[in-house]
Formats: structure tokens, C-alpha cells, sequence
């Protein structure tokens, strides 16, 4: 006898899902969401780049805010810290990489995603080695900075308690 798997349900606004396999569907489901509830800062001085980024993270359901250059970004931060941040490294004023040693300089281990028109290999490999968890060049993807930001937020959540007792 054959056994038919049920229609998987319809995705909502409020509830992004990726496809998996039956197997690992009901674990990945609340991960997803989870993921998708979190608050994003989009740190670039483009306007055209922080509206469409924004508006295609909103649509994959992260909660959004946006800073035009590196000072604005160091307010938002402070006021409130983002679970992952995209951020410019050519910004007016403090510069990406200044936010970045400042974060990373204060123990700060909010995940960042580097997303900049400086796409050489000497400037992404500096990128990483002050402290950015990832790096995409610009011209960019929306899609592909939203699974970026998945990305780096499901590395960055603890995968087990943080104590260990036995019997």
C-alpha cells in the first residue's frame, strides 16, 4: 500500500517557510520563524539599496530599521540592539568598518552581514577578519541577502543549553 503525504499548507505573510523534507519539517518550522521575527538594521548611505533590501526583508517577515550612515547606525544599535545587521562599509562620516571594530571592540557578537561595492578579495578577506560574519558584493541579490541573514542567525542561536547536569 502506498502512503501519500498530505499537500503541504500554504505560506502566509506571518509564517515564511522554507520547503523541507518531511523529516525535517517540524523542527525546522519554528526555527523559521523564529528567524523571520527578527529585527534587521540596514546600514547603507543608497537609499535605493536600504528601501529594497528593506522592503524584500520585510516580505520574507524580519522586522526592519534602516541608518544612512555609520553614526545613525551606532544610535540604532544603542537604542536598541538588531538580532543581525547589513551594513555598507563606504558610509559618509564613520565608516562601516569603524561600526564594525566598534562593535567587535565592545564584545558585541550581533551577526553582520557586510554588503558593499568593494567586492576584491584583499577587501572581503579584511572584511571577515575584522570581524563580519559574511560578505556579499554589491550588485546584490534581495533574495539572496534574506537567506544570508537566515544564515547567519540560525549559526548564531545556542544549539543546546548553556549547562550540562548528570544524573
Amino acid at each position: 500500500m502506498m502512503h501519500q503525504r498530505p499537500p503541504a499548507p500554504a505560506a502566509t505573510p506571518s509564517t515564511t517557510l522554507r520547503l523541507v523534507s518531511d523529516d525535517r519539517a517540524s523542527a525546522n518550522v519554528s526555527e523559521v520563524r523564529d528567524l523571520a521575527a527578527a529585527d534587521v538594521l540596514i546600514v547603507d548611505d543608497e537609499p535605493q539599496v536600504r528601501e529594497v533590501v528593506a522592503t524584500y526583508l520585510e516580505r520574507a517577515g524580519f522586522s526592519v530599521r534602516a541608518a544612512a550612515d555609520g553614526e545613525a547606525a551606532l544610535v540604532e544599535i544603542a537604542r536598541k540592539r538588531p538580532d543581525a545587521l547589513v551594513l555598507d562599509l563606504m558610509l559618509p562620516g564613520v565608516s562601516g568598518l569603524d561600526v564594525l571594530a566598534k562593535l567587535r571592540n565592545d564584545g558585541d557578537e550581533v551577526p553582520v552581514i557586510v554588503l558593499s561595492a568593494r567586492g576584491t578579495e584583499p577587501e572581503r578577506v579584511a572584511g571577515l577578519e575584522l570581524g563580519a560574519d559574511d560578505y556579499v558584493a554589491k550588485p546584490a541579490s534581495p533574495r539572496e541577502i534574506a537567506a544570508r541573514v537566515r544564515a547567519v542567525l540560525r549559526r548564531s542561536k545556542p544549539v543546546g543549553p548553556t549547562t550540562l547536569s548528570f544524573g
